[in-house]
């Protein structure tokens, strides 16, 4: 065995271009940068991802890949094949609520950062009813959310 056995060929994949505009004329409502299954666009990268894996006999063409976030990559990387398309149908008619549950974690916690004004106003503007025995504050809050608010509405 000679050393250009050893070496690793670096697989030739087609550009995200390429893989955009052959998927753009299949698929209904897909957007350059955007993730083709969940639609994100709080991506800064989008990867390429195979629709029936290399190791199940897929190949590295445009018509067996496509751009998905690192979220949906990983949650895709074990299925492939007619599931495959059974988990994209599904991530893309219920990607508000799949985005909505990636972001429920740091939404938790920037709600744990809020000051109770703070608190008060975003109560009112979500339009919960204002919590009882909260402090002063929460009280301002939420009452001059809800003064801005009918002013605006009886304008």
């Amino acid at each position: 065995m000679g050393i250009n056995d050893l070496i690793i060929k670096h697989r030739k994949m087609p550009s995200q271009k390429k893989i955009f505009e052959h998927w753009e004329i299949r698929l209904d409502s897909i957007y350059p940068q955007q993730c083709f299954a969940c639609s994100s666009l709080d991506t800064t990268k989008l990867e390429r991802a195979h629709i029936l894996a290399r190791c199940n006999g897929g190949s590295d063409e445009v018509d067996n890949l496509h751009l998905l976030c690192r979220n949906c990559h990983v949650s895709s990387e074990t299925i492939s094949g007619k599931k495959y398309w059974q988990w994209f149908k599904y991530t893309f008619e219920n990607w508000v609520e799949i985005t909505i549950a990636r972001c429920k974690p740091h939404i938790n916690m920037a709600l744990n950062n809020l000051n109770d004004l703070e608190r008060g106003e975003y109560d009112c503007v979500i339009g919960y009813q204002a919590l009882e025995g909260q402090s002063d504050a929460y009280d301002i809050g939420y009452g001059e959310q809800y003064q801005k608010e009918q002013t605006v509405g009886g304008q």
